[in-house]
């Protein structure tokens, strides 16, 4: 009989996910034009106030190289790694994560 072991992970290499704080973001793009492999697609409203707002931020697992420019880049904190780090998949399309929509599932769940 197996037992079902789970590694420790250091805490530099356990990230997959994007967390986006969306009431902390600005939508100011800094993270997507410091990405160097452009896995961030941002997408950004204006409101009739003008402020901006982020209506999509999907961020390319598969194009990521995991190297924290994003984080580095953002002022505002709104950023950070997901500690999940078991996220294999068979499908390409299973590494297109959403962040925003994220964010509203969670808050939705919580209400």
């Amino acid at each position: 009989q197996l037992l079902h072991y789970q590694k420790v992970m250091p805490i530099r290499s356990m990230r997959l996910y994007l967390v986006l704080d969306v009431e902390k973001c600005k939508a100011c793009t800094i993270c997507a034009i410091n990405c160097p492999n452009a896995a961030l697609k941002l997408q950004v409203e204006v409101d009739e106030n003008k402020k901006r707002h982020i209506a999509a931020y999907v961020h390319d697992i598969g194009r990521c190289m995991y190297c924290d420019l994003c984080l580095e880049g953002c002022n505002f904190g709104a950023l950070a790694w997901d500690k999940n780090y078991e996220g294999a998949s068979y499908f390409k399309e299973d590494f297109i994560y959403d962040a925003v929509e994220e964010a509203r599932n969670r808050r939705n769940e919580d209400e």
